[in-house]
């Protein structure tokens, strides 16, 4: 189990992660656009993640592989939940994974290094550093990747939060842009009663670590840190008060009863139908 290595895909708050696993390290073979010389004997790749559009990029990359002589890459992308608790059955039984890339958060990346699941990619990102820019990655993405001074990733990917809106709702009903969460409060009051929509407004708070993340942004956003120097609690502040205090309140007047049980899809197909009035969601 000790023998695996991460490609870790940086989500902002989150970060996002592809994991080699299981088994001693093989060169990687790869189709020739990668600069890879295929396997000499018979290789299978076992790729574990969830999905969201860049994932499923990298899904699409790590198939066109199929073509390459001596290798079977098999790819397999759930919801996140699913997916994570599959790869820490699998990391955490004592036995080689059947995984050799894992995608995870960073939180999980912390998990798993700590617990010395993960072996650590220093020497690849040494050789390769070069030949793939990976100067270009910022060192804030590069410190999230890495666990008591080990890189266990390459971070590849990072999100943003934005807010995204029916222009022709805010002119129909006289709505500014909120530049606050009141006034979301006060938008989504005017929004109740239009027809074309099924909520007015939501955030991702559909699952425990969604919750987690808001709160990490209300936090931040009042000031507050999250953790001290020393790895104690520091989300117990006032600050962490006035922010848990600010995201029920939203969660309340503004996502509501429906609006909680948006996942992030959920929300994407709703802006695409125009069911979703806003939104201040990820973009990856």
């Amino acid at each position: 189990m000790k023998n695996m290595f991460v490609i870790v895909l940086c989500i902002a708050m989150l970060s996002s992660a592809l994991v080699f696993a299981g088994g001693a390290r093989e060169e990687a073979p790869a189709a020739a656009e990668f600069a890879i010389t295929p396997p000499a004997s018979p290789v299978t790749v076992n790729m574990i993640g969830w999905a969201f559009p860049i994932t499923e990029y990298y899904q699409s990359q790590f198939r066109a592989l199929n073509a390459v002589q001596n290798l079977t890459v098999n790819t397999q992308l759930l919801d996140s939940a699913s997916a994570q608790e599959q790869v820490r059955l699998a990391l955490s039984g004592g036995q080689r994974s059947p995984y050799q890339i894992v995608h995870g958060a960073n939180a999980q990346i912390s998990e798993w290094g700590f617990s010395g699941w993960l072996t650590p990619l220093c020497d690849l990102v040494d050789a390769y550093w070069d030949e793939y820019d990976l100067g270009d990655i910022p060192q804030t993405a590069w410190d999230a990747a890495t666990v008591n001074g080990q890189i266990m990733g390459v971070p590849a990917v990072a999100n943003t939060f934005m807010m995204i809106y029916r222009e022709d709702l805010f002119e129909k009903h006289g709505i500014s842009i909120p530049q606050t969460y009141d006034e979301v409060i006060a938008a989504v009051e005017v929004l109740k009663q239009e027809p074309s929509i099924d909520v007015p407004f939501v955030i991702n708070l559909h699952a425990g670590w969604a919750w987690e993340i808001e709160f990490f942004q209300f936090l931040r956003a009042f000031g507050g840190e999250f953790i001290n120097e020393d790895n104690t609690a520091a989300f117990n502040s006032p600050e962490g008060v006035k922010a848990l205090e600010k995201l029920v309140e939203v969660a309340q007047k503004a996502v509501g009863p429906v609006g909680l049980s948006y996942s992030v899809d959920d929300v994407e197909i709703g802006l695409q139908t125009g069911r979703v009035a806003f939104t201040n969601t990820w973009a990856s």
